[in-house]
């Protein structure tokens, strides 16, 4: 079941996102972009930031993963998926269950800065690359990803 994220899901939230990385980006990207990754703003606070929406895929009674959209730029933040979960539908789940809120909110197109691990995910979907970007983390690491577009 997909419904919104809560503050209780906070903990659980944060564990999905740092074994997806641990785990599901481990052939994308070097030890030390990982590890500047993992210490970037925790998914704990994303209830905090009230003009994101934040959906969390849950069956029995266990989150498999999670979602984010930007509304106010039209940008998915984040989606992770706990690596037992991985490639069983989970992301896609979501992912579509956020474009069809953001085409609830008026929104004609999402886009996205997709890890690298990730770009096969939202190519599948229907995103098409844009633009290489990389991003600069904590201690100067240089972290690449891809700019991804889908019209809705």
């Amino acid at each position: 079941m997909i419904r919104p994220a809560q503050d209780a899901d906070a903990t659980a939230i944060a564990f999905i996102r740092t074994e997806a990385i641990r785990q599901l980006a481990i052939r994308a990207y070097e030890q030390p972009q990982l590890h500047a990754w993992l210490q970037a703003p925790s998914a704990g606070e994303l209830n905090a930031n009230t003009r994101k929406l934040t959906l969390v895929d849950e069956f029995a009674s266990q989150l498999r993963g999670f979602a984010q959209l930007d509304l106010a730029c039209a940008e998915i933040a984040r989606i992770y998926v706990a690596p037992r979960h991985a490639r069983q539908g989970v992301g896609m789940g979501l992912l579509r269950e956020l474009e069809a809120q953001a085409s609830r909110h008026g929104l004609d197109r999402l886009v996205i800065d997709a890890t690298l691990n990730a770009v096969p995910f939202y190519a599948h979907a229907g995103y098409r690359v844009q633009a290489r970007v990389v991003h600069r983390l904590a201690g100067g690491i240089d972290f690449t990803c891809m700019a991804m577009e889908k019209v809705l």
